[in-house]
């Protein structure tokens, strides 16, 4: 899949442009109603044009719906986080004449950095991972992927003690088809039987909980 390869993710992008150009025909046309196109923007009015926090907060409301719906474990934090961002933006609108000209700027155009890198980290992350691409027969496309699990193996630890190479971590190499990356982290981590351990006189074969994958470090690579 390549960068903004998603309709929806060009079609947010394209509306916070057109925010900003829609404000910024306001502007110029203000500056000079009888002829907008014969005086250029002041400094102050070109800093202006970007003052539309509020506007991209309520555009990005769209947004907000489609992470609540392929984040629902996450629905709290999310409507609590949305909450005090629009909650920001309305109280920057609203006392705009109270705060510096390079405060009230930097505050906008921090709004509309954050609704641009949340809108492309969600349809280049979330989205391509929860949304996997259907196969012409409308089944999810399986794929495969290359997988790095972490691991600590109790039996060499039992048998040579908490030493430094008792204590090592040691990497197992695998692959595994899935419908994207989180299936594929899934199957990784259930992957502990096939992970040889240390076998000994004393410790002749290998038993559960032998290995110990390590989950957060668990590294997933597409190849296919």
């Amino acid at each position: 899949m390549t960068f903004l390869s998603s309709p929806s993710e060009r079609y947010y992008l394209a509306l916070y442009a057109l925010v900003v150009i829609v404000r910024y025909f306001q502007i110029k046309k203000k500056s000079n109603p009888a002829n907008p196109d014969i005086k250029r923007l002041t400094k102050q009015e070109r800093m202006s044009v970007f003052h539309v926090g509020l506007e991209i907060a309520y555009t990005a409301s769209g947004l907000v719906v489609l992470l609540l719906a392929d984040l629902q474990t996450d629905t709290p934090f999310i409507l609590i986080i949305y909450m005090i961002f629009l909650m920001a933006t309305v109280q920057i609108d609203s006392m705009e004449s109270k705060f510096s000209e390079r405060t009230v700027f930097a505050a906008n155009i921090f709004i509309l950095v954050t609704a641009i890198v949340v809108t492309t980290w969600y349809f280049e992350v979330i989205y391509k991972d929860k949304h996997a691409t259907l196969n012409p027969e409308g089944k999810p496309k399986i794929s495969h992927f290359r997988v790095v699990i972490p691991y600590t193996d109790l039996a060499l630890r039992d048998h040579i003690g908490n030493t430094i190479m008792g204590s090592k971590q040691f990497v197992y190499l695998a692959e595994t088809d899935a419908i994207n990356i989180t299936e594929a982290k899934q199957n990784a981590l259930k992957m502990g039987d096939e992970i040889p351990s240390f076998t000994s006189r004393k410790h002749p074969s290998k038993k559960p909980g032998d290995i110990v994958i390590v989950p957060e470090q668990v590294f997933v690579q597409q190849i296919e």
